[in-house]
């Protein structure tokens, strides 16, 4: 996805590529995966985060390389997060719960 004054993400798996989504305000309802080609894409996500359910995000390849997961933007939603991007790096360049804290209520957040 190029641009977009929103977009809602129901989980997402893509082969041999990364997944970049730019928006005003993004909202998660499922698990995003980038793992499924030879070696694992990027995850840069570029906009208000919000979880609206749990996710998993991966990175992490089985056998080939992993890729960095990116959020430029705050990151909210009461849900739990799960992130794996192997020995890649994972970087957030706003708020995490700033506005809504992140997880169920009951265990890990993030």
């Amino acid at each position: 996805m190029t641009s977009a004054a929103s977009a809602t993400l129901s989980g997402i798996r893509v082969m041999d590529c990364g997944l970049a989504v730019t928006a005003g305000a993004i909202t998660l309802n499922g698990d995003l995966d980038t793992t499924l080609g030879v070696n694992a894409g990027a995850l840069t996500l570029t906009g208000a985060v919000n979880l609206a359910a749990t996710s998993l995000w991966t990175t992490n390849h089985a056998t080939g390389a992993d890729a960095a997961i990116t959020v430029t933007g705050t990151l909210n939603g009461a849900h739990d997060l799960t992130l794996d991007s192997g020995s890649a790096a994972t970087a957030f360049g706003g708020a995490i719960g700033g506005i809504a804290p992140l997880g169920d209520g009951i265990g890990a957040a993030l």
